[in-house]
């Protein structure tokens, strides 16, 4: 799995959660830049990334937001990241979500309007199973 695969920064979601050094570790040892911005956020680029990784611990979520490719490939970089540390459905979310290892993962599309399915955006957010 090169830096380029979305797998990699949701197992960093995954494991690391809402910490931001958690995250941001195995990520920055891939050569992302870690970017921390004035309301207490960390973004995580690179050039010629096809994805970021933005980590809000006030609200308690990790992003991982593609220009590039849409909801299905999301879904099935996912369901790899699922498999390996095990994963059920959640139905209670209005669209595609996968409970794994305590953390809720749900796939979007980009944007400030996000969508169930989109050919050329994604967002994957993950936050506590629990809601916290």
């Amino acid at each position: 799995m090169d830096r380029l695969d979305p797998a990699r920064a949701y197992a960093a979601c995954v494991l690391g959660g809402t910490d931001p050094a958690a995250v941001a570790a195995p990520l920055e040892d891939l050569g992302l830049t870690r970017t921390e911005t004035e309301d207490g956020m960390i973004v995580l680029s690179a050039d010629g990334l096809p994805y970021a990784i933005t980590v809000d611990p006030g609200e308690g979520h990790c992003d991982v937001t593609s220009e590039s490719f849409g909801t299905d490939v999301a879904m099935g970089k996912l369901m790899i990241v699922g498999g390996m540390a095990g994963f059920q459905a959640d139905d209670s979310a209005p669209c595609i979500a996968l409970l794994i290892a305590g953390i809720r993962a749900e796939v979007t599309s980009s944007g400030n309007d996000p969508i169930c399915y989109d050919e050329a955006t994604s967002n994957v957010r993950f936050t506590l199973a629990d809601g916290t």
